[in-house]
């Protein structure tokens, strides 16, 4: 009796080892390697929620870390002017990938921001440049600027944080008799152009 218990112990034991083992799902968070309808031909990408970049344009590779090679060059958007943020939405990338024919990867939902890196240039810097010209033009005597209208901006930089272009200063007219100057601002917008400024103030 004793023997035959064994048996069927040892034999149910070996029915249930044979049974396949359930598959437990990933947890919340994690990258994984398919779709949510499990379809393992298609990659999931995981996203950084923040990105800054130097570059003129976005690419793929700023966004997913470690992305695969034939992906991490594509252009997903135009950067930001320098100094400035956007905001993308992953459904926006998911379009570009598709757009390029790459169906084997997917990016989910949400959003995230890109900031473009720059160099600030505050009213005290402009307003010691503008002294500088002025004082030159008033053969070294001594200016003190008040400006005008100052607008906050910044210069693209490179991937050293160095300025990659610098902005242009030009005095168009000094008015003597009232202490009053204009003068021309040629600020590089970070694709390859200028916004041109006018700035006023007094000395």
């Amino acid at each position: 009796m004793i023997a035959r218990t064994v048996i069927s112990v040892l034999f149910i034991a070996f029915l249930l080892a044979a049974l396949p083992a359930r598959a437990t799902p990933a947890g919340d968070g994690e990258a994984s390697s398919g779709t949510p309808s499990g379809d393992p031909s298609v990659l999931r990408l995981q996203v950084r929620s923040d990105v800054e970049t130097n570059d003129r344009v976005i690419r793929l590779g700023d966004l997913v870390p470690g992305a695969p090679l034939e992906i991490s060059g594509l252009v997903v958007a135009d950067a930001p002017a320098p100094g400035a943020s956007v905001v993308l939405s992953l459904a926006d990338v998911q379009r570009a990938l598709s757009r390029a024919g790459h169906s084997g990867y997917e990016v989910g939902d949400g959003r995230v921001t890109v900031r473009r890196a720059g160099r600030h240039v505050s009213r005290a810097r402009l307003a010691q440049r503008l002294a500088a010209l002025i004082g030159d033009r008033l053969e070294g005597a001594p200016v003190r600027v008040t400006l005008s209208g100052f607008r906050p901006f910044a210069l693209p930089v490179d991937a050293n944080g160095e300025v990659a272009a610098d902005y242009r200063l030009s005095l168009l007219d000094i008015d003597e008799t009232r202490g009053r100057f204009q003068a021309r601002l040629a600020v590089p917008d970070g694709f390859g152009g200028s916004r041109m400024w006018t700035l006023t103030g007094r000395y």
